[in-house]
C-alpha cells in the first residue's frame, strides 16, 4: 500500500500526476489550512452511490464468478418488498426491486448497505461475496455512529480487509477510485467525526426545500433569498419560545392502555422530538419502537401528557430476551443490533428524556415469529 499523501508533498508536487497545471491553488495562501485534511471524502457518493451500486451491479452484471442467477435476484426483490412494511416515516423511500437499480437513489443504496442488507441478501449471495458484504456493512455501521469511535481502528481493519477481499473476489482491474477511497474515512472521522457530518445527504434533502419555495420560473435565486428573509423575520418575531424543544402531539385519542389509575390526561398516537428527530406512532408498527438510556428496546402503546404536571409520558413494554443477530466478525450488540422477543407483561411508563434513539423492528422476518430484528436508526437528517 503506497504512502498517504500529505500538505508537503502537495506544495513539493510529490505526484506529479496530479497536477494539471504549474500553477498552484490560492487556497495553499490560507494560513494554517492543510490541503489534504481539509477536504474529506463524502460517504453518499463514494460509499452509496459509488461502491455499494457498484456491488450491486456486479451481482447482477458481473463476471460469471459472481453473477447471480435471475431467481437469486428475484429472491432479493422479493425480500425487499417483504420488508416495506416494517420502514419508519425517517425514511423517505420505501425498498424498491433489485431491478430498478439504475433510478436508486442514495438514501436507498445506504437503506441497503447499513440496515437491510444483512437480512435480504443473507442465503442469497455467495459465502464470500456476502463476508465481503458484511465487513463494508459493519464499518460503515461504525463510521456514521457517534458513539462507536471506540472501534474505530477496528473499522480501519475492516475497510482493509473490505478492499483486499474484493480484488479477489471479483478482479484488481475493477478496483476503482471510489473503493481505494473507503481506506481513507477513519481518519476522516478522526478529524471531522461521523461521515454524517460532512456528507452531503443533508444537502440533498434540502433540495425539496428549495423546491418548494419556488413560485415561478423566473429568477430562482432571487425567489429563495426572499423566503429565507421571510423566515428569518418570522423567527425573530417569535424569539421567545424554542420551537425545536417542544415536543409535538397529535392525534387524540380515548382508547388506552392507562395502566396506572393515578395518571391521568390526553392521551395521543404521536409524539415527535423534534429537538432529536424521533416520531414515535402507537398506531403504526414501524414507528413504535424506540431505544432507552439502558438500551432496552421498548414498544410505545401509549402517549399521555399529564394534566396536572404537563409531563408527556410514554406506556409501553420491553422485550425480556435479547439475543446476537451476528456473530462474526464483530457481536452485534456491540452495535446495538439484536434479535428482541417475548414483550414484558407489565406495562413500564418513560418521560422523554428517558428516549435517546428509533429502533428499526423487522417483524418476523423470514416467516419466523420469534426472528425480530432490531436495529437503532443511525441517520437523523431526513425528517
Amino acid at each position: 500500500m503506497s504512502s498517504l499523501r500529505t500538505h508537503d508533498s502537495f506544495v513539493l508536487r510529490t505526484h506529479e500526476d496530479y497536477h494539471i497545471t504549474n500553477v498552484n491553488t490560492v487556497l495553499l495562501d490560507l494560513p494554517n489550512f492543510d490541503i489534504i485534511e481539509k477536504f474529506p471524502l463524502d460517504y453518499m457518493h463514494l460509499t452509496c452511490l459509488g461502491v455499494m451500486r457498484k456491488l450491486i451491479l456486479l451481482w447482477m452484471k458481473g463476471p460469471l464468478s459472481v453473477r447471480l442467477p435471475s431467481s437469486k435476484i428475484k429472491l432479493i426483490s422479493s425480500n425487499l418488498r417483504s420488508i416495506k412494511n416494517n420502514i419508519p416515516v425517517e425514511f423517505c423511500r420505501k425498498p424498491r426491486d433489485l431491478e430498478e437499480i439504475c433510478r436508486w437513489k442514495a438514501t436507498e443504496l445506504r437503506q441497503l448497505l447499513i440496515y437491510t442488507g444483512p437480512l435480504v441478501l443473507k442465503d442469497c449471495l455467495s459465502e464470500k461475496c456476502y463476508t465481503n458484504f458484511m465487513v463494508l456493512h459493519i464499518s460503515m455501521i461504525i463510521l456514521v455512529s457517534p458513539n462507536l469511535s471506540k472501534y474505530l481502528e477496528f473499522a480501519q481493519g475492516l475497510l482493509n480487509y473490505f478492499v483486499k477481499s474484493f480484488q479477489v473476489i471479483y478482479g484488481k482491474h475493477l478496483i476503482s477510485h471510489n473503493i481505494h477511497g473507503l481506506l481513507h474515512l477513519c481518519q476522516d472521522y478522526k478529524l471531522f467525526g461521523p461521515l454524517d457530518n460532512v456528507s452531503c445527504f443533508p444537502f440533498e434533502n434540502f433540495m425539496k426545500t428549495f423546491k418548494t419555495m419556488l413560485r415561478k420560473h423566473e429568477k430562482p435565486l432571487e425567489q429563495i433569498v426572499k423566503r429565507f428573509k421571510e423566515i428569518d423575520i418570522n423567527i425573530s418575531n417569535n424569539s421567545n419560545t424554542n420551537q425545536d424543544e417542544i415536543p409535538i402531539l397529535k392525534t387524540q385519542h380515548n382508547n388506552g392502555p392507562l395502566p396506572n389509575t393515578i395518571l391521568q390526561g390526553n392521551q395521543y398516537k404521536t409524539l415527535i422530538l423534534t429537538n432529536k428527530l424521533i416520531t414515535i406512532k402507537i398506531d403504526k408498527d414501524s414507528d413504535c419502537y424506540f431505544g432507552t438510556v439502558n438500551n432496552d428496546v421498548v414498544k410505545a402503546f401509549n402517549i399521555i401528557k399529564n394534566l396536572n404536571t404537563g409531563q408527556i409520558v410514554i406506556v409501553g413494554k420491553i422485550f425480556t430476551k435479547k439475543t446476537l443477530f451476528y456473530q462474526k466478525p464483530i457481536k452485534s450488540n456491540k452495535l446495538n443490533i439484536f434479535i428482541v422477543n417475548k414483550l414484558s407483561d407489565d406495562f413500564m411508563l418513560y418521560c422523554t428524556n428517558d428516549i435517546i434513539k428509533k429502533i428499526l423492528v423487522f417483524k418476523s422476518y423470514g416467516g419466523d415469529c420469534n426472528n425480530n430484528i432490531a436495529m437503532p436508526i443511525l441517520h437523523t437528517n431526513e425528517l
